[in-house]
């Protein structure tokens, strides 16, 4: 942009914040709720399979999230956590993740019924509102790790919105909209538009007087200036371009959908051509096809998948079925680039062509791997595959092993004392840069917040129930209104159905299953259900009746390649119970520690399990 380009648009910027509308809206006080926030449903104990239970991994995730906002420093966020050596270390106070933190909240409430929190959760909140102007801008109050304190940074506003969306979603107030609908009016207000295509600059925020600032995390590792359109998308610090301007567009499509005014789907069109530009992807005429055509990416993966997640809402939104086969591909290949059976994701695709080390393929980033299995529960719900067999991959392997959940090994590795205890606080906490067989000691605020929505579309897509008829898609724990799930796995090949109140159930059978040893049972008599491709059909179930399906868990041993390494992974079904070779060294965490698993005798556990009567929509 010509430094003439600059001056008129500063102009126009600041006379559109002088002379615009007040947008008529509730005052925040009036569109919290603190009563609405609390989690509704039915509670009761039952006694169960001590296996793999995404509601008990929620209760952790509700701890970390709300235990890593500090309510003394405008509720900002730690984006880092260390602790090692006997010391523990929250560093990286930053102001550009809380609002992941209370987009997450309200879902894993849903899940767990958990209360901890609450008042911080409002306060965070709170605090993101009261930052909103008139325009639809958000300015920071705080500088941190981010973008320069009173900036205006349109992907943390777009992040505040997609947090608005789940609380509307939650409490059914109608003023949300007019909230979201400001934002909205902020991005057309800021938003670069060049020939017929938009961007927000990358990493950047907007001051009063319409100058753009970039981050103050440090220089860029590939030159940008804004607020230059960038034509790389590893340029920055964070090397994820386009996603930046993505989330703006994810916040545009969701705001038209529930305000029913499509006109907003202007801007989002052109944020998308903006996305789809050739150079922002992986080049490959020289293999006879283009790779901005077929979605191949390389660079930042979770920044790729962010970008893939804005281009399906919207090839949803308008029935654009070349779009919906782009990201369908593109989700592919991500697929191709990991090891799908194991979750696990580079943090970087080639990150040799985009300024960055190689070893930054070598371990998987959990927002990426969260991502991944959003995607893939996307996909299906649209009709482009059934992947829940990755889903199921994911969550039982990397997701959930990302997670720091034990905090007795916690205290062990990091040398610190049992009196002190800042670890619980940080139990639930998601690590990032995860290698195959362990993760440093330490947590990422960002990871934290992605990696528990990942936990919410896992746990979602279980079952589902429509019109007296329940899907089972996951053979994982669920409590519901309509069915209970007990799963045995990865110990016995056995899955017990409590119906509720469905009159039909679809029952999904995963792939590894050898279907001519599967069996079942309805109240303990066999069973001959319909069978349709990889569905069991049980018809005129009535309230109590108690469906079993038994059959073999076979344990194998592949060879995985993960970035120029070989690693034998031992499988049982679908959960790794082993994984050599192992790296080892101070300060690790090592993962698939599952020995314990390899038994063919399930341990039982009673628990008090919650159902709560308002599972919030996927986004």
């Amino acid at each position: 942009m010509t430094y003439i380009k600059q001056i008129f648009f500063g102009l126009a910027f600041s006379l559109a914040f002088t002379l615009s509308g007040q947008a008529e809206r509730a005052s925040v006080d009036t569109l919290l709720d603190k009563e609405k926030m609390k989690p509704t449903g039915d509670r009761y104990e039952a006694t169960v399979p001590d296996t793999l239970d995404l509601a008990e991994r929620a209760r952790m995730s509700v701890n970390g999230l709300v235990g890593n906002i500090d309510a003394s420093k405008e509720f900002s966020v730690y984006q880092g956590f260390t602790f090692s050596g006997g010391t523990a270390n929250p560093h990286g106070l930053t102001w550009n993740i809380q609002h992941k933190n209370v987009r997450a909240l309200p879902l894993m409430r849903v899940m767990c019924g958990s209360e901890q929190g609450l008042e911080i959760e409002y306060g965070a909140m709170k605090n993101a509102l009261e930052q909103v102007t008139d325009d639809g801008l958000i300015f920071f109050p705080i500088g941190g790790e981010n973008v320069p304190k009173d900036t205006s940074d349109p992907a943390i506003n777009a992040l505040i919105l997609l947090a608005m969306e789940n609380w509307f979603l939650r409490d059914g107030n109608p003023a949300w909209l007019d909230w979201m609908g400001l934002i909205c009016d902020g991005f057309d207000r800021v938003a670069i538009r060049a020939d017929d295509r938009a961007y927000f600059p990358s990493e950047c925020g907007i001051d009063r007087e319409g100058k753009w600032h970039f981050t103050v995390r440090g220089g860029a590792i590939t030159p940008y200036t804004p607020p230059e359109e960038p034509v790389l998308d590893y340029q920055g610090t964070e090397g994820a371009v386009k996603c930046l301007s993505a989330l703006p567009m994810r916040a545009i499509i969701k705001t038209a959908k529930h305000s029913g005014d499509t006109s907003r789907l202007d801007l989002a069109q052109r944020l998308r051509r903006y996305l789809l530009k050739p150079p922002f992807w992986m080049n490959t005429n020289e293999l006879g096809y283009p790779g901005d055509e077929h979605g191949l990416f390389y660079g930042h993966f979770h920044g790729n998948t962010i970008v893939l997640h804005a281009l399906l809402d919207l090839a949803m939104a308008e029935g654009d079925e070349w779009l919906k086969e782009f990201v369908r591909e593109a989700y592919d290949h991500g697929r191709r680039v990991g090891v799908t059976r194991m979750g696990f994701f580079p943090g970087w695709y080639l990150p040799e062509k985009c300024d960055r080390h190689y070893s930054y393929a070598s371990w998987a980033e959990a927002c990426g791997v969260s991502d991944m299995l959003v995607l893939a529960v996307k996909l299906t719900d649209a009709g482009l595959g059934d992947y829940w067999d990755d889903v199921d991959s994911i969550v039982r392997n990397q997701l959930t092993e990302q997670q720091f959940h034990d905090v007795d090994r916690m205290y062990e590795l990091s040398g610190i004392t049992t009196g002190n205890d800042i670890l619980k606080r940080f139990v639930g906490g998601f690590g990032s840069a995860g290698e195959p067989t362990c993760v440093p000691l330490g947590m990422a605020g960002c990871c934290t917040a992605n990696g528990s929505i990942g936990l919410y579309y896992g746990w979602h897509g279980i079952t589902r129930f429509k019109d007296g008829i329940a899907e089972v898609n996951l053979f994982l724990n669920r409590a519901s209104p309509w069915m209970d799930i007990d799963s045995y796995l990865p110990y016995e090949g056995k899955v017990v159905l409590r119906n509720k109140q469905a009159h039909t159930a679809l029952v999904r059978i995963p792939r590894w299953i050898d279907k001519s040893g599967l069996k079942s049972t309805i109240n303990g008599q066999p069973a001959q259900p319909t069978r349709l491709g990889n569905r069991l059909i049980f018809e005129n179930l009535k309230p109590d009746d108690t469906i079993q399906l038994d059959f073999p868990v076979t344990e194998r041993t592949d060879v995985h390649t993960i970035y120029k390494e070989k690693y034998r992974v031992t499988y049982r079904g679908s959960t790794v119970v082993d994984i050599q070779s192992r790296k080892s060294g101070p300060n690790r965490y090592p993962l698939y520690s599952r020995d314990f698993m390899k038994t063919d005798k399930t341990p039982m556990r009673t628990e008090d399990r919650f159902v709560s009567d308002n599972i919030l929509p996927l986004q």
